[in-house]
């Protein structure tokens, strides 16, 4: 692929190395108008490294360990530019594009299709038509009132589908998940954490520990007692990572509209 344009400046964020070796190896063997800023394992570097390089483009995995993709797009004060989401789950894949116009890739990535994310992209910006990082903030706020949006999670001997907004948390069990619902019953899901985590893809829940993703709709209160903790509409006490505590509360905070 050749282009008389100049180079597509470009930021790799996924906690996987050989994910971002094989993309920039793509790059190269196919010749593509892409100007790589810099391959990031960590989120929070990716991060800082968009506030200071402003590229155009981002191929962003979905969940990574510090900060998921969401996440991180939240985090970002600069986000005038595209977003590619990386992921090895189809199903996944599919929902977060779900909202037309934001590419995504699935792991292992497949040379033909980093070509054609690449193409799709010149023929966006050529017509003035690239939907950026803050658009799609925009959208997550609007999917936000919809009354309704039902996800898909794997169960012994088949699937449920559960609607999120009923959902208060979610808690890690192993490689098991438990959900906790408004009604006040629970069910074991068939993944783990991070597998929710990348399954849920709104920026209504929040990884408020290595063990909970909290729905932030159904939070009562905040507390900095004990470390810090959050109580649920159902009565339940969820803990808040001390190590990204400040941050986890600023991202609520942010969410509920409180200064």
């Amino acid at each position: 692929m050749h282009t008389t344009s100049a180079p597509i400046t470009c930021i790799m964020v996924d906690d996987e190395l050989p994910a971002l070796d094989l993309m920039e190896l793509i790059i190269q063997r196919r010749d593509l108008p892409l100007h790589v800023l810099g391959k990031y394992s960590l989120a929070e570097e990716a991060r800082e490294a968009i506030e200071t390089l402003k590229p155009e483009l981002v191929f962003l995995d979905i969940v990574m360990p510090d900060l998921s993709g969401i996440e991180l797009v939240r985090h970002s004060t600069f986000k005038d530019y595209a977003v590619v989401f990386t992921t090895a789950h189809p199903q996944y894949g599919v929902d977060a594009a779900r909202l037309n116009s934001f590419d995504y890739l699935l792991k292992p990535i497949v040379e033909n299709d980093l070509v054609d994310v690449v193409r799709r992209f010149l023929e966006r910006k050529e017509r003035n038509e690239l939907l950026t990082a803050r658009r799609l903030m925009e959208m997550w706020r609007e999917e936000r009132s919809m009354r309704s949006r039902r996800t898909a999670f794997p169960i012994t001997g088949g699937t449920t589908f559960e609607d999120l907004a009923t959902i208060e948390y979610f808690e890690s069990d192993g490689n098991l998940t438990r959900i906790f619902f408004e009604d006040r019953t629970r069910k074991y899901v068939n993944c783990n954490l991070k597998a929710v985590v990348e399954a849920v893809d709104s920026p209504q829940f929040i990884r408020t520990h290595k063990s909970f993703l909290v729905n932030m709709d159904h939070i009562r209160s905040l507390s900095r007692k004990d470390g810090g903790f959050l109580e649920m509409r159902n009565g339940a006490q969820i803990p808040i990572s001390r190590n990204n505590r400040e941050k986890i509360l600023t991202d609520i905070h942010a969410y509920l509209g409180i200064a």
